[in-house]
């Protein structure tokens, strides 16, 4: 069950949990995971991770950053005593470029977590369907599998895509997966939602293909950030690092809270 300690993504509208488990339109998802993979061969993003986009370089970042800092000046009127615009502003830029850092960082990790859970979920799936002794994972670790698949759901059901010049083109981007899969991004929600709270329901085929389909987003999403992460760090050495988010030292609670916070900053 969603408890405080484990805010199931509650800074976002997911909607109920079914009564019962939807059937998974397993053809519909294998279509739009072969359509992701080799035409449009990125994760699709969602209100949070969109609003983070730059080409993956260090030109690339420096331009976001520096679109970013136009968009939202420095206001000279609340400059201090003894301070001066040109300083002010190379700071303004550096909080920018911290803040990129920060989401490149937690969204890139994000993905390999959940890459972690749904790889180790499917093998614990695969050794019953074996027959085999399965091995004991983790407590919540099939739950947070669940939750990977709700995840994907909601960002196929609300992407956001935008472009250099800012301008979002999601309805579009829904309107082709839409075109592919008809009602899979709210199917399967809808099945992450309901095997959020009944994992053993994980233990089939629909469980499995939506569990490929998540890894394979996962991997894409890994791909995407990474070099994202790289390419900020290079061009403003100064910044911090996200440390412990990069190490993995922080959990899944925390990291959907940081979620949340970067949202709101978007």
């Amino acid at each position: 069950m969603r408890r405080p300690d484990f805010p199931f993504a509650k800074y976002r509208e997911w909607g109920q949990t079914p009564a019962e488990l939807p059937q998974l339109d397993a053809t519909g998802l294998l279509e739009l995971a072969d359509w992701q993979a080799n035409i449009y061969r990125r994760p699709v993003l969602d209100d949070i991770t969109g609003y983070y986009q730059f080409f993956p370089s260090q030109n690339g970042a420096s331009s976001y950053v520096s679109r970013a800092a136009i968009k939202n000046p420095v206001i000279k009127d609340k400059i201090e005593i003894g301070d001066d615009l040109e300083s002010k502003e190379i700071r303004h830029k550096n909080h920018i470029a911290e803040s990129a850092e920060l989401a490149t960082a937690l969204f890139w990790s994000t993905a390999v977590m959940r890459l972690d859970v749904v790889e180790n979920t499917l093998g614990r799936i695969a050794q019953i369907s074996e027959g085999r002794e399965a091995e004991v994972l983790p407590d919540g670790f099939m739950v947070y599998a669940a939750d990977a698949i709700a995840d994907y759901g909601y960002c196929l059901q609300h992407p956001v895509d935008i472009d250099v010049k800012g301008e979002d083109h999601g309805v579009e981007l829904h309107h082709q997966i839409e075109r592919i899969a008809k009602g899979i991004g709210q199917n399967l929600l809808d099945f992450g939602n309901f095997t959020s709270e009944n994992p053993q329901d994980l233990i089939s085929y629909d469980g499995v293909v939506a569990l490929q389909a998540t890894l394979a987003e996962q991997e894409r999403r890994i791909k995407h950030w990474a070099p994202r992460h790289a390419a900020v760090v290079a061009a403003f050495p100064g910044i911090g690092l996200s440390t412990e988010v990069l190490n993995l030292g922080v959990d899944f609670p925390e990291i959907f809270h940081l979620h949340h916070k970067l949202g709101n900053l978007s």
